[in-house]
């Protein structure tokens, strides 16, 4: 598979293969998992993976962030939450309230301060979110 836009093959930018946490020895699920190949050093390709320490002392230090939606929304601010080292942020919770508003906190600066702040706020509709704000 080639783009014409690309002169690198798109097979070798992104892979779907079987999931390496699969720790069934007898009959496979089937399970895959879909990412990025590591990008050759030379590409001059400047994203990288960052630590949760990283992000949380370089890139966000001392940051408030608000998200205002839906469950869509909501999904975008679990999926920060397990950037910045909270891996159980959004799992199922049976007893939790489906639509609530959340906040966590990350890290703890000099003086005992949370380094970031990430707030959801439930608002399906564009009204609620203007009783939000």
């Amino acid at each position: 598979v080639r783009d014409t836009a690309l002169s690198t093959p798109l097979d070798s930018l992104a892979t779907c293969g079987p999931d390496p946490n699969e720790r069934s020895s007898s009959a496979s699920t089937g399970t895959m998992v879909w990412g990025w190949n590591a990008t050759v050093t030379k590409s001059h390709c400047r994203f990288t993976l960052r630590s949760p320490h990283q992000l949380l002392t370089r890139v966000v230090p001392h940051r408030r962030f608000l998200f205002i939606g839906d469950s869509m929304t909501r999904f975008v601010y679990h999926a920060l939450c397990r950037m910045l080292g909270n891996p159980h942020s959004g799992e199922y919770d049976a007893t939790g309230k489906k639509h609530a508003d959340i906040l966590q906190t990350f890290g703890n600066g000099d003086d005992g301060e949370p380094l970031t702040i990430l707030e959801f706020k439930w608002a399906p509709l564009a009204t609620d979110v203007l009783e939000k704000v």
